[in-house]
């Protein structure tokens, strides 16, 4: 073995790489998220906001956001800082898995007693490219809908 990390007391319940290979994310069942160093074994950040036991926790593909799922949620992190963006909730029983689509553009989540999954958009997940042609887009349709209102009313006649 060449280094442990001591998580928690009451077992860890997820682990993965980031996709950089430069940190550990954890999920245990304290309730808690943690962001590890590979290269110390410190911890980086804390993911507490479930405040029950984690079932999950996942990296997108480009390492920018952290899904955790838990009971009542999932939620959304900061990949790099660990600041809580967002809770998704949909499921009638606990959330037991999440994860992001390839281009990072969704999330999908599964429940354990409603067994669905369930999906979300995450437009500004995406990458760069995405999030500036999905700008475009809704700057010429504040265009078009601000020309629309100029537009004299017609009179009945």
């Amino acid at each position: 073995m060449e280094r442990e990390i001591p998580v928690t007391d009451l077992g860890v319940s997820s682990v993965e790489f980031s996709p950089n290979g430069k940190r550990l994310l954890t999920a245990d069942r304290e309730g808690d998220g943690m962001i590890w160093a590979v290269a110390t074994g410190g911890r980086v950040a804390r993911l507490p906001e479930h405040g029950t036991v984690l079932q999950d926790a996942r990296y997108s593909a480009d390492g920018r956001w952290i899904l955790t799922s838990a009971a009542a949620a999932a939620a959304l992190w900061d990949g790099q800082t660990g600041k809580f963006i967002s809770f998704l909730r949909g499921h009638t029983g606990p959330f037991l898995t999440a994860l992001f689509s390839g281009d990072g553009r969704y999330i999908v989540t599964g429940g354990e007693v409603d067994g669905t999954v369930r999906r979300y958009r995450c437009e500004f997940c995406a990458g760069q490219r995405v999030l500036e042609v999905m700008a475009r887009q809704r700057l010429n349709e504040i265009e078009r809908n601000s020309r629309n209102a100029r537009l004299p009313a017609r009179r009945a006649g």
